[in-house]
């Protein structure tokens, strides 16, 4: 295989610039697991009286309505995170950075969002896009 094919494949995070396409499906991925753990977060708060709490964990992440609502919230963030994650972090170490993004917005969701739902969904998103500035701001560029 030659060289050049090789450095333009999604499989390798090696020490080549990232590509408009692997931050797509990156902030796709993010944005998904982001929203089951919100919802997680959200079963594990409800009161033992509430018949979600009841069903069970799996028949609640089963339901329709709810997986409809967190796939369309999980779009439109990652539709709004795809550009800006591109454009800021295109030459920073991805590694270093998915797993600064990935831990700040799983903390945020799980201490903020059984306290209160919406601003725990607020506080997770502004402290996702807090973490790319970081990354930006503090992460060193990747050398080709």
């Amino acid at each position: 295989m030659p060289k050049a094919s090789r450095d333009r494949s999604l499989g390798t995070f090696g020490k080549k610039m990232n590509t408009w396409r692997r931050f797509g499906i990156l902030s796709a991925y993010g944005s998904c697991l982001a929203a089951f753990l919100f919802i997680i977060s959200l079963y594990y708060s409800l009161p033992e009286s509430d018949g979600a709490k009841q069903q069970g964990l799996f028949l609640t992440l089963l339901d329709p309505l709810i997986l409809t609502f967190a796939f369309f919230v999980a779009s439109v963030v990652a539709a709004i995170y795809w550009p800006v994650s591109a454009i800021l972090l295109r030459k920073k170490e991805i590694k270093k950075s998915i797993i600064i993004i990935a831990a700040t917005t799983a903390i945020t969701i799980i201490f903020i969002t059984p306290i209160n739902p919406m601003y725990g969904f607020l506080a997770s998103v502004i402290s996702s896009l807090t973490a790319i500035l970081a990354c930006y701001a503090f992460l060193p560029n990747q050398t080709k």
